[in-house]
């Protein structure tokens, strides 16, 4: 080999050395962008509003609500496919009149919703219960001032009934179901289902251990 070779070959393996000590250690590094390095591998500009393009989508602060979370198409900022607020509230598909809200969804179940259907309309949906309500025990719905339908059901004996409240807080109204249930508070043997203290209320007067769900559906 050439004498002039040898500082040549050695520096080009040293080279490869320092690349490769680099990628090694670029592997364990936490990466700040618009930041110093934070506890994640990467961090870019945290807990601030700012955003991200990504081919056609976007992601983070779309310019509409501070301190959300986005992600949608590009062309549709104003109204993404989802945004969640710090609450924890979620909206999905909350194009200029079709959204949903959501809290506490899961794959089984949705505790609460609302929905705009359209512009001036407006649906919302609540889900309560008391899986182990006993003798005297009443379950404040949250329920107040709406105009709709109200579903419960006790799943110990497997009884329902579907109410009609009419927003005006008078005494709901019986549409279909079985006989243990009443709109009058007290009613001995039955769940009562009546409106007190700003809002709506299911009283047990059946027993222990019952399992009761309330659904409201209304606009």
């Amino acid at each position: 080999m050439q004498k002039w070779l040898k500082p040549l070959r050695k520096n080009i393996a040293e080279q490869i050395q320092a690349i490769w000590d680099f990628t090694a250690g670029l592997k364990a590094a936490k990466i700040g962008i618009g930041q110093a390095p934070g506890t994640e591998l990467l961090e870019i500009a945290k807990d601030t509003d700012v955003g991200a393009i990504v081919g056609r989508s976007f992601s983070g602060y779309n310019g509409v609500t501070s301190d959300a979370a986005y992600f949608g198409h590009i062309d549709s900022k104003a109204y993404p496919a989802v945004r969640q607020n710090a609450n924890g509230f979620s909206y999905f598909g909350s194009g200029e009149a079709t959204s949903i809200q959501a809290v506490g969804l899961t794959i089984l179940s949705i505790t609460q919703y609302d929905c705009t259907i359209s512009a001036g309309k407006y649906l919302y949906s609540v889900f309560v219960s008391d899986t182990d309500s006993d003798t005297n025990d009443v379950l404040s719905t949250g329920i107040t001032t709406k105009f709709g339908l109200v579903l419960i059901k006790e799943t110990t004996g497997n009884k329902f009934c579907l109410f009609r409240i009419k927003g005006d807080n008078s005494a709901p109204v019986i549409i279909d179901g079985d006989a243990e249930f009443t709109v009058t508070k007290d009613t001995a043997s039955s769940f009562n289902f009546y409106y007190e203290s700003d809002q709506f209320k299911l009283q047990n007067k059946v027993g222990d251990n019952q399992a009761l769900y309330v659904g409201l559906y209304c606009v």
